[in-house]
């Protein structure tokens, strides 16, 4: 007998007796004559069917869930991009003033997109004021001068708006028109502590040192009187805005 015979199951593999036609047993020893027997057929079958499998996988897109790239922050573009509406616009403009966290660089970006509003507006003498208290605020003398130049064109006693741009000509060493400017509002408003104390500065950086000590005795006389504002400043017109 051979080792083939004993595989295909012709004798018993443990006692060695003959298989009989159908039988599933051994009739000495009954071992079971059943097997598991792979065949050539079956092992091609079995490979084909993981060949399969590796092919699909391979060209299946991946079904994991990959990380999203990471999500660009710039801290620098405009939340609130400008609107062709005024109002909404200059609305959106004064509500980033308000914020109390402005850096430097914010309140410069803001300038700018309200000088636009004032370029496209130039008789809105609102924004014209918000503009060049802005500009005041920033230390842009230069800028501060002009855009209250084309405010007091438009609302030339405003006695408040005139004493801020007296004070940037003064800064800007135009001692002559800061005078001029601070005494039209000595014009309308004699007791205004402020004009008197800034006259006395600007007096004194004239080299005019005896008007400069003139202005200074008024401005502590009103000062001692509580009088840091004229009593007739109320009375200034309520600009339109």
């Amino acid at each position: 007998m051979t080792e083939g015979d004993f595989m295909e199951k012709k004798f018993c593999s443990q006692c060695g007796t003959e298989r009989k036609k159908g039988q599933q047993q051994c009739a000495k020893c009954g071992k079971s004559f059943s097997v598991f027997k792979v065949t050539k057929t079956w092992f091609h079958i079995l490979l084909g069917l993981l060949a399969i499998y590796l092919i699909y996988h391979a060209i299946q897109p991946s079904t994991e869930k990959s990380s999203p790239p990471p999500v660009s922050t710039n801290m620098t573009r405009d939340i609130n991009p400008p609107s062709d509406d005024p109002r909404v616009e200059l609305d959106t403009i004064m509500k980033m003033m308000s914020d109390p966290g402005n850096s430097h660089e914010q309140s410069d970006k803001i300038a700018r997109r309200l000088s636009a509003f004032t370029a496209r507006h130039p008789s809105h003498g609102y924004s014209l004021r918000l503009l060049g208290n802005l500009y005041f605020d920033l230390n842009h003398i230069p800028d501060a001068i002009t855009t209250y130049e084309k405010y007091l064109d438009l609302y030339p006693e405003d006695a408040n708006v005139r004493v801020d741009y007296a004070t940037m000509l003064l800064y800007n060493n135009e001692t002559d028109r800061a005078i001029l400017n601070y005494k039209k509002v000595l014009d309308q408003f004699p007791f205004f502590l402020n004009v008197h104390h800034n006259l006395s500065i600007a007096y004194q950086q004239a080299g005019d040192l005896e008007n400069a000590d003139a202005f200074k005795k008024t401005a502590e006389a009103l000062k001692q009187n509580n009088s840091s504002v004229d009593p007739k400043i109320m009375d200034l017109p309520k600009y339109p805005r």
